[in-house]
């Protein structure tokens, strides 16, 4: 359920527009360090939460989010070989949305021909909402190659995502890029940066509809204290801060409002994509809260636009 949010183009004048959020489920899938039920020590697998995801996707949809991501690294079973042209993300997306899931879903894959047609024919017809291929791109992609399987998955009701990174953006040939996909999903911690992507998208992109989605890292907690002292247990858990490669909001559920309604407000996206620091936690703040808000700050602009 996308969200009218006010945006400030380029001619300095306000607009309305749809903006488009989702969250990522991606640290939910398997790891090397871990065991898949307590006592399991001698089990050298690690295996994705699938109940768990399935719980949040159902939770993320109900709550008014567009869409859960599962990125290309998602492993079902840490120990387990993926073969060439296998996505362990568009196996489970297939199981998620056979299985009932009534919202859309976004599943990464590899760059390669016979990977976007596999998992296309796969994912065809099976979703209630907009179902998507994510597929890396940087200057060794060679999208000539893969103009054949996105016709593929386009005929199929199948989008196509390009993941980027803004730094590796400009090395592209955009105009190429936006006649394929349909979605940008960039990383990079610079605003200024984003939005400098975001309007050469659309002016390549000419009457073609592509959307540019954020990636925002968030740690939400009742006080902006509480949320730097997660951050803070976090890094020192995992050796390593939070985010490090995207935009990120430690705050209150009022704080990443904020964050999303800026960010849309001025023309660095038209969507974002959240990554939450801890699944339990943050993602019931964002569909019980971040959203709410913004669904409720966008009510009161219509009724001082009627006025």
């Amino acid at each position: 359920m996308s969200v009218q949010l006010s945006t400030q183009p380029a001619s300095r004048c306000a607009t309305r527009a749809a903006a488009y959020f989702g969250v990522d489920l991606s640290v939910l899938g398997a790891h090397d360090d871990g065991c898949p039920e307590p006592g399991a020590d001698r089990d050298p697998m690690a295996y994705a939460k699938v109940h768990e995801i399935a719980s949040c996707a159902a939770a993320s949809a109900q709550g008014g989010l567009d869409f859960i991501a599962l990125s290309a690294d998602f492993r079902l079973r840490a120990a387990a070989f993926a073969g060439s042209g296998h996505s362990d993300a568009a196996e489970f997306g297939t199981r998620l949305l056979g299985g009932g899931y009534a919202g859309g879903a976004s599943v990464g894959v590899d760059a390669t021909p016979e990977a976007i047609q596999g998992a296309a024919y796969k994912l065809a017809g099976m979703a209630h909402g907009v179902v998507a291929l994510e597929i890396r791109v940087d200057r060794f992609t060679k999208l000539d190659q893969l103009v054949d399987a996105i016709a593929y998955a386009h005929a199929h009701a199948v989008a196509i995502t390009a993941c980027v990174h803004a730094d590796e953006f400009f090395t592209l040939n955009v105009p190429k890029l936006t006649a394929l996909v349909d979605v940008i999903r960039l990383r990079t911690t610079d605003q200024r940066r984003a939005r400098e992507v975001c309007a050469e998208v659309h002016a390549a992109a000419g009457e073609r509809t592509v959307r540019v989605l954020l990636e925002v890292g968030v740690t939400i907690s009742a006080t902006r204290r509480s949320a730097i002292e997660r951050a803070r247990l976090i890094e020192s858990m995992t050796g390593q801060r939070p985010f490090s490669t995207q935009i990120a909001c430690v705050g209150t559920v009022y704080d990443a409002a904020d964050t999303a309604e800026r960010l849309v407000g001025n023309g660095c996206a038209d969507g974002i994509v959240f990554l939450p620091a801890s699944v339990q936690t943050d993602l019931a703040s964002l569909i019980r809260g971040v959203l709410p808000l913004l669904r409720a700050r966008a009510a009161l602009e219509d009724e001082d636009a009627q006025a």
